[in-house]
């Protein structure tokens, strides 16, 4: 069984589980929607083998009408709990966020998070392997001091050379190769590099 959240993850749903909690309560349990657990992998492949980044997946999964269970758009924060979520591994999670210390709720970093030893085969949507690349990516992407060749590349340009030429001074890459501004006229001026 699984507890802790009112709603399932997306990618699962609640079913009754036919055992009873002392009070008499019944407890639920997840299933695999394989409908959505394809989304949840095409979500983890975008982001860990194509290069795409989580306002793109958001952007790619709007575009196509994939709708999200909750809200009529994905979301930039939706894909990111996605991709931490190691339920999708088979390994349930538990005190992600806490209200100490303040008034509303916060997550906590990883670390502190109270994580199933045991793995549930049934809750896999993806390979840990999987999932701990994608860990690594986003780590990767957050600390903006990494310069090492192993941080992922950026697919969003049609340029070869994109995500791969550094400044040789400060070391940051050229993730761009166009610029446009909107001007007080109304018109748009855009210039190519």
């Amino acid at each position: 069984t699984y507890g802790g959240k009112r709603n399932a993850p997306y990618g699962y749903k609640f079913i009754k589980s036919g055992t009873y909690t002392k009070k008499g309560v019944e407890r639920q349990k997840l299933i695999i929607l394989e409908e959505e657990a394809k989304i949840v992998r095409k979500i983890f492949d975008c982001y860990c083998f194509k290069g795409f980044g989580i306002g793109r997946i958001a952007k790619m999964l709007n575009d196509r009408g994939i709708k999200p269970r909750r809200g009529k758009k994905w979301t930039t924060s939706t894909i990111g709990t996605m991709l931490l979520n190691p339920i999708y591994m088979g390994y349930p999670a538990y005190s992600r966020s806490t209200t100490k210390n303040s008034n509303s709720r916060r997550r906590l970093p990883f670390e502190e998070w109270i994580i199933s030893k045991v793995k549930i085969d049934d809750y896999v949507i993806v390979s840990e392997e999987i999932w701990y690349k994608a860990k690594q990516i986003r780590e990767c992407r957050i600390d903006k001091t990494n310069n090492s060749v192993n941080k992922p590349l950026q697919t969003r340009s049609k340029l070869l050379l994109i995500g791969l030429l550094k400044c040789g001074e400060c070391g940051y890459s050229f993730m761009t190769s166009e610029c446009k501004k909107k001007l007080k006229d109304g018109t748009i001026s855009e210039h190519r590099y």
